[in-house]
């Protein structure tokens, strides 16, 4: 099991490119990873059928 302290590369399911991505972020170890959060968020909890949605519409 990995500590905080870890490096990203190092993490199971990281290589080496998605650890060069996630440096650019500004993550370099676990902790980071975890208290990173997304600059943009979409909710997804009201969901409209295709058929009510107005053409040209940009989120």
């Amino acid at each position: 099991m990995a500590d905080l302290n870890t490096e990203v590369r190092y993490l199971k399911g990281i290589g080496e490119k998605k650890a060069q991505a996630l440096n650019k972020l500004g993550v370099f170890s676990l902790r980071d990873l975890v208290s990173f959060f997304p600059r943009r968020y979409e909710d997804r909890s009201a969901v409209k059928p295709i058929a009510l949605t107005v053409e040209g519409w940009i989120w």
